[in-house]
């Protein structure tokens, strides 16, 4: 209904008329401002520490004791560091546009994936209203037909990493073959190339070849580049598992002591220096003493004691290499860097993880290992994993060993390669009446139920009640184990996972066809830098592989100072209201005319009290048959705008009026394409972030949300299914803080580019959209934890909405979204049994099926705080702690933030040294084996940008809403990046692994004359050092000095015919294919304001605005730790 405001609806002109005919960019104006499963990722298993310690040695543990009493430096203070830097990824296209307009070359096409996304949500209704159109005649780009992947060579596409691989139908998650030869399905031939087309000024898309094997797809660039050059190939595939057979698990010891002595002054060989300042990035530094090794057995060594022969030959993985001899052992006063827990430089073998074992769980690996996981009778780690795997008989128990009682759960999680898939179970049928469940507690049929009166009724392993009798049609005898006789002929009897295809009362309405509304802001500023002209270029291209098929819909509105809507001209022009229905829903006999259409525009002026004047389902029209006038309509935008002086933005008007639209319909997606801070009409936001960066003890006021209007409207979206994704391409403040409650609240994304760049960002960009819309999801989500008795859930930690207290709900839900769960004893538990575990997940499928999917777990208890230690798991504890300490980051102090840390580490190291390692001598830091690393993830943690002090507020939003989604996988490299070394890559031998060993995250470790990769999972940077010999320059970036490069518009290093170039392009490659990700590529050179950002992910180097070194954090922990035991 509109309301009595017709008043404001304005006619404009015809789109695109009097505009410049460059489509991509716009003269800029004052007010502008300023897959699937790819395999496993090769990363290092954690070294185990623990040999017999040889009388006399001076322990670390004893130099730390000595640093805490205090002591001379002879280092000088750290040396500041320069500011940050705009980063500079790929450019993308070779358009040229007409001079004084500012280019923004449209994103090619990518790989279309081999799975559709989740269905979104349908819409009804329909109002009319008069508009002039858009001009009906506009030049088409020319469109070739898919073409087939070239095959391997020398180069690679732009963006490195393989799309997903198409889906199993029933499962809709798994590839198909690759044969490496061709890069095409096995039974599946190429398509024909089409053959050129002279005459075009605009550039060609690329081929569309059929996915590879891994879950987000590159970017790939006209030319199909490099990272910015070169000819396309298909990336490395997935390696195959090299072992068969139970993951190897590693002898729990009783403890890693350190013990040498020293003060707290400047150490030789130590990372950072003491409190002196750390090495000059660039200068030479010493052979860097090789990874510590595994020790299988003994007592636990020195830290600090010169390596065992047998040490010496053992490496991570198995693999036997002679480790360099380490330096700086028995000073008094130095400290053996090598002496220091860090992951393992190379990772192992991939494994095969059986999930249990002799019908007793099997404790998982790190993520970090590659493993291909075999459900047998429990879910997998990449679903559910757990910070305990012995969970405590008591909560004084659990009291005791400080340490959380988390689940770490991501429900729709991509299997990796060479794991079988979720098996579904045909339950929707008239004759089965849905899956079997307890009619007490209501939990659904697992493996773990117990038969009764001779398989006539079921007991629940969750609530006791043995008074569920089973159907006729479902009922087996039992055999002598008092199992059914057809256990492993049922997935739901002998599988951790399963999926139920379901119908009748888990259905409320009929499925919902897939919605999705752009809304793109045109104010003078978007419009200015690009960003306009990127979304709709982007959004142009995705339209032809949105899932759905015939049923997708789409809709598309702007704003400025208004909202913009827009429909196609047959259903807003002289109809009836029967035939604007009709029209906006895609019916066949309008369908011929409705796509010759243009759209027309309609404008919302009263951004006060905003509504959508379409309304109903004629806010987005079936896209099969209107996706001619929808291009042309994306295409004439930016021509539309392209001269506007209107700088107000009133995005919070458009996304009110648009959520009003979307939820007449049953819901769907709203995706955002914010440039600028919304400072007008309803919902304004106004600038918080002071002049100054904080400083440890002022409180971070500016990361609550602004009032409670977002708050309030996320809440109504989300109680309405409609789901929110903001992709913010700004050149500034926009108040992420207060716009990410929009994306938690309602299950969306955030995705920041900040100075938003279109030649350095749009690869990037393109890449986040089309993964944001294709990846496997589900909608209209219900979730429940259901735990055995004696266990409760105590709070949820991740993005989700909540109507009661039991239920997590999510208008939309992908394969990255994580949600952790803290449980709590209710009573004691018996020893020796099982508790267990069940989340159960109601959502609709991509093909508009409803699917209850199950994962369920079981753990032991146990009343020895030994085993809880031996079974904690550094993965989740960590990743939990991120998650908590980043939503109490509002209204707290950064010193305050990096407390709750500390104290969460110590807690859990005093509760080991005071229950456990009771002999131990109070000089020693002893820590265990399970938590060795927890003093240096602990330190990743507070350095990261949520916490330092140098992080500006939007940078600090967007890590927050990343960490509070993200899983064990993702966390973990953010908190410890990789550090490579490149130059050497040509003189690896032939069998070396693909990734080369991992350096230690130190600026000494950086040689002036070498070249370097940092990565996070996020983002990457080349590191070029002040004496590069110009040979080896000009090898990689074509060019003898990294001084002649810009390194505002660099988009990664040319695919150049030279053995360097090769292979960091395939190191490229390899790396993109493990993270699962499209990271931006930046280059750091000496002297540039990058450096500092990039010299704060050294996370062993003192920092001045994220604290201390490794080797301080060490003693810092200690002398806590001794003050409590004290």
């Amino acid at each position: 209904m509109l309301r009595g405001h017709l008043g404001n609806l304005q006619p404009q002109a015809r789109l695109g008329a009097g505009a410049p005919s460059n489509p991509y960019g716009a003269p800029p104006h004052p007010a502008a401002g300023g897959g699937l499963p790819p395999g496993s990722g090769m990363m290092a298993p954690r070294p185990v520490y623990g040999a017999p310690q040889p009388p006399g040695t001076h322990q670390l543990a004893s130099q730390i004791q000595q640093m805490n009493m205090g002591g001379q430096h002879p280092g000088p203070p750290p040396a500041a560091v320069p500011g940050g830097a705009p980063r500079p990824p790929p450019a993308v296209g070779q358009m040229h546009p007409p001079q004084g307009v500012a280019a923004v070359r449209p994103p090619p096409a990518m790989p279309r994936p081999g799975f559709p996304p989740a269905p979104a949500m349908q819409m009804n209704g329909g109002m009319h209203q008069e508009a002039v159109g858009v001009p009906q005649k506009q030049q088409q780009r020319y469109r070739p037909p898919p073409m087939p992947m070239p095959a391997a060579t020398p180069q690679r596409p732009l963006g490195a990493m393989p799309m997903p691989a198409a889906l199993n139908r029933q499962q809709q998650q798994y590839p198909r073959p690759i044969t490496p030869s061709s890069g095409f399905p096995v039974g599946v031939p190429p398509p024909p190339r089409p053959p050129p087309v002279e005459g075009l000024s605009a550039p060609v898309p690329p081929p569309m070849p059929t996915p590879s094997a891994a879950p987000r797809a590159p970017f790939m660039a006209q030319q199909q580049q490099h990272i910015g050059g070169g000819v396309a190939r298909l990336p490395p595939q997935p390696p195959q598992p090299q072992q068969i057979g139970g993951y190897p698990q590693q002898q729990q010891q009783p403890g890693t002591p350190f013990s040498p002595s020293a003060t707290a002054g400047g150490m030789s060989g130590t990372p950072g220096g003491g409190w002196g300042a750390p090495p000059t990035f660039g200068a030479t530094a010493p052979s860097q003493p090789g990874p510590p090794s595994q020790q299988q057995g003994g007592a636990p060594p020195a830290f600090g004691a010169p390596p065992t022969m047998q040490q010496q030959q053992q490496q991570s993985g198995g693999m036997a290499t002679s480790a360099p001899q380490q330096q700086g052992v028995m000073g008094g006063r130095n400290i053996d860097p090598g002496s220091m827990p860090r992951p393992a430089s190379l990772p192992p073998p991939t494994q095969v993880f059986e999930t249990r074992r002799e019908n007793t769980h099997t404790i998982p690996p790190s993520t970090e290992a590659p493993i291909v996981v075999r459900d047998c009778g429990s879910a997998g780690p990449r679903y559910m994993r757990s910070s305990l795997n012995s969970i405590p008989q008591g909560a004084d128990l659990l009291k005791s060993a400080s340490l959380p009682f988390v689940v770490m759960i991501n429900p729709l999680a991509l299997p990796e390669h060479g794991e079988a898939p979720v098996d579904v179970v045909d339950a929707a049928g008239p004759d089965v009446g849905g899956p079997l469940r307890c009619v007490d507690c209501k939990a659904y049929v697992c493996p773990y139920m117990r038969w009764v009166d001779n398989g006539r009724k079921m007991e629940c392993c969750f609530c006791n009640s043995s008074n569920t009798i089973v159907p006729p049609e479902y009922f087996s005898h039992l055999g002598g184990d008092g199992q059914r006789r057809d256990r492993e002929d049922r997935p739901e009897l002998c599988r951790g996972s399963v999926e139920f295809d379901v119908g009748g009362e888990y259905l409320v309405r009929p499925p919902v066809c897939p919605t999705y509304s752009f809304l793109i802001e045109v104010t003078a500023g978007a419009v200015g830098s690009g960003a306009t002209a990127a979304a709709c270029a982007s959004i142009s291209q995705l339209l032809d592989e949105l899932p759905g098929g015939e049923r997708t819909r789409v809709g598309i509105a702007t704003f400025d100072s208004r909202v913009h809507f827009y429909a196609p001209k047959s259903s807003t022009n002289s109809m009836s209201n029967g035939d604007i229905h009709a029209a906006a829903n895609g019916d066949p006999n309008e369908a011929s005319s409705a796509s010759q259409q243009q759209p027309v525009m309609l404008v919302m002026s009263d951004i006060a009290d905003p509504f959508c004047p379409l309304g109903g389902t004629a806010a987005a029209v079936n896209l099969a048959h209107h996706k001619k006038a929808l291009k042309n309509l994306l295409d004439s935008i930016p021509k539309t705008f392209a001269s506007t002086q209107v700088g107000e933005c009133a995005g919070g008007a458009a996304l009110k009026a648009t959520i009003d639209a979307l939820k007449l319909g049953v819901g769907g997606r709203a995706v955002v394409f914010l440039a600028s801070l919304p400072h007008a009409g309803v919902l304004a936001l106004k600038p918080r972030e002071a002049g100054r960066p904080p400083s440890e003890r002022d409180t971070l006021e500016v990361m609550t949300p602004e009032g409670k209007d977002y708050t309030a409207l996320a809440k109504h979206a989300a109680e309405h299914q409609v789901s929110i994704d903001i992709f913010a391409l700004t050149q500034g403040y926009v108040d992420l803080a207060t716009l990410s409650v929009l994306c938690t609240e309602t299950s969306g994304s955030m995705h920041r580019y900040n100075p938003f760049n279109p030649d350095a960002d749009g690869a990037r960009f393109h890449n986040d959209l089309r993964w944001c819309l294709m990846r496997p999801q589900g909608f209209e989500a219900v979730a429940r934890l259901r735990v055995s008795s004696g266990l409760s859930v105590d709070n949820y930690v991740g993005a989700f909405h909540r109507r009661n207290p039991t239920d997590l709900h999510f208008p939309a839900l992908s394969c990255d979204h994580t949600i952790s769960a803290r449980l709590l004893h209710e009573e004691r538990l018996r020893e020796g049994a099982e508790i267990y575990l069940q989340y159960a997940l109601l959502y609709t499928n991509t093909e508009g099926r409803r699917r209850v999917r199950l994962h369920n777990l079981a753990l032991p208890v146990t009343r020895s705080l030994g085993s809880v230690f031996r079974g904690a798991d550094l993965d989740t504890f960590v990743t939990y702690v991120a998650k908590k300490v980043s939503a109490q980051v509002p209204g707290r102090t950064i010193a305050a933030c990096r407390d709750v840390i500390i104290k969460a580490a110590v807690d859990t190291l005093v509760a080991y040294r005071k229950h456990v390692a009771t002999a131990s001598s109070s000089g020693q830091l002893i820590l265990p084996e399970s938590l060795k690393l927890l003093p240096l993830y602990s330190l990743g943690l507070t350095k990261l940008a949520c916490f330092r002090t140098d992080a500006r507020a939007d940078s600090r939003a967007i890590w927050m809403t990343r960490l509070m989604m993200a899983s064990p996988t993702t966390v973990l490299p953010t908190l410890h990046p990789r550090l490579l070394e490149l130059h050497t890559l040509v003189k690896k031998p032939a069998n070396a692994p693909k990734v080369p060993e991992k350096l230690w995250l130190t600026a000494e470790r950086l040689d002036s004359e070498g070249i370097y990769l940092l990565e996070n999972g996020f983002d990457a940077h080349i590191f070029i050092g002040a004496a590069v010999p110009p040979e080896m320059c000009t090898a990689l970036l074509n060019v003898p000095s990294a001084d002649m490069i810009d390194i505002v518009q660099f988009s990664g290093p040319p695919a150049l015919d030279t053995q360097l170039s090769k292979a960091v392009l395939a190191l490229l490659d390899e790396i993109r294919r493990q993270r699962k990700s499209y990271m931006h590529l930046r280059l750091v050179r000496r002297g540039h304001p990058q450096e500092a950002a990039c010299m704060a992910a050294l996370i062993e180097d003192r920092s001045p605005s994220a604290g201390m070194s490794y080797v301080e954090w060490l003693c810092m922990l200690h002398r806590q730790i001794q003050n409590k035991l004290s």
